[in-house]
């Protein structure tokens, strides 16, 4: 199916929450997609603490501790291999429920990804959503396709099923 579009570049949105955590389909799509000759930058899930629902007791796992880590250094972008790149992005503005607040959070990704397209020399690369978030990207990065990809019912993640993305 993507063999048959011109581009061979393609940014997978939040396809997981962290690249290192555990290898679950988003990444292994992103390793055979790589292998098969797209270039693929892999943009992982924003995080932020929701303070509503922070479960204080398991905020120190292991887990969340090294996510923590290495977002707190304003998010890393890195060459896994050849035609596979993951963007770690940063800490993100809590929403709490202020729509001004994901507005901004969604500007400053959007020009982080365009700096790294550029760098990269993407064009007219195939979008692969796999979340709620990425919906609001749509049309950022002058993509030839989308491709919408959804491992979980979304609407069970939010508070009142509402499309409420974790941006």
């Amino acid at each position: 199916m993507l063999a048959d579009k011109k581009s061979k570049d393609i940014i997978y949105l939040f396809g997981a929450f962290s690249w290192c955590w555990l290898f679950r389909r988003p990444e292994h799509l992103a390793h055979v997609l790589s292998q098969k000759g797209y270039r693929v930058l892999f943009v992982e899930t924003p995080f932020n603490f929701d303070f509503k629902n922070i479960n204080f007791k398991n905020i120190f796992s292991k887990s969340n501790t090294r996510v923590i880590a290495e977002r707190l250094n304003k998010g890393r972008f890195l060459k896994v291999k050849a035609n596979l790149w993951v963007y770690k992005t940063p800490f993100i503005l809590p929403k709490v429920r202020f729509i001004f607040l994901k507005k901004i959070n969604v500007m400053l990704i959007k020009l982080v990804l365009k700096k790294i397209i550029k760098k990269l020399n993407f064009s007219n690369p195939i979008l692969w959503i796999s979340d709620y978030s990425g919906l609001d990207f749509i049309g950022s990065f002058n993509e030839s396709l989308i491709c919408w990809d959804s491992m979980d019912d979304e609407a069970e993640f939010t508070d009142n099923g509402k499309e409420q993305c974790l941006i």
